[in-house]
């Protein structure tokens, strides 16, 4: 009998050799709540197949947050102090047991904690708050499904009229310009812009 507690203590010495990060013990320095995610961890998970998140209920997901959240803070001082330096995600995720997915997501999950005042300053002069930096609604939205008909418009004209209005619009050529650039009366200019205004103006309201 005194032999095999013999060798359980030389075989417990000779695991802990082989991870240079001590592990907490798991009835003493749990952290408060990891006995309760390793059983909803033993629920998600149905032989070895783990659920997609999106299956878990949104509060059980938070509640899973903000443990982690608990967890990876209380480990960072502990391991800084044990390895004097900061701690990764690897050494964080072997110090409490848990996967690098969910350490990152205890870590990141610390931003849902640091809020910041809108009337803080968002540059060192100060002359601008953050709240300044958000911005407000464009009238020009309202636009846009007009714009991409008359794009859809535009592009079942003949070559020739497509080539007067990208030039008139687009490149913001008088109509004595277009004219010489096509080699035609800057009257024929006019009365093909006009027409074709005119024909996209009747496709468009004809939409509303």
């Amino acid at each position: 009998m005194g032999r095999i507690t013999s060798n359980r203590q030389d075989a417990g010495r000779t695991r802990g050799k082989k991870n240079s990060i001590p592990l907490p013990d798991k009835n003493t320095c749990a952290a408060p709540g990891s006995m309760s995610s390793a059983s909803r961890s033993a629920r998600t998970n149905v032989c070895g197949y783990e659920l997609p998140s999106n299956a878990i209920p949104a509060n059980s997901r938070t509640r899973r947050m903000q443990e982690l959240h608990m967890q990876t803070s209380r480990a960072i001082p502990v391991l800084t102090q044990l390895l004097g330096r900061t701690p990764t995600v690897g050494d964080l995720a072997v110090y409490l047991r848990l996967s690098e997915k969910d350490t990152r997501d205890g870590l990141d999950s610390r931003f849902a904690y640091q809020t910041r005042s809108l009337d803080q300053p968002a540059s060192d002069d100060g002359e601008r708050e953050l709240g300044h930096l958000f911005g407000g609604l464009d009238s020009r939205m309202e636009l846009v499904p007009d714009r991409h008909a008359l794009a859809q418009y535009v592009a079942g004209l003949p070559a020739r009229d497509r080539s007067i209005l990208s030039l008139r619009f687009a490149q913001d050529m008088t109509q004595r310009e277009i004219a010489q650039r096509l080699g035609i009366s800057q009257m024929h200019v006019s009365r093909l812009l006009g027409r074709c205004l005119k024909d996209l103006r009747t496709l468009l309201l004809s939409q509303q």
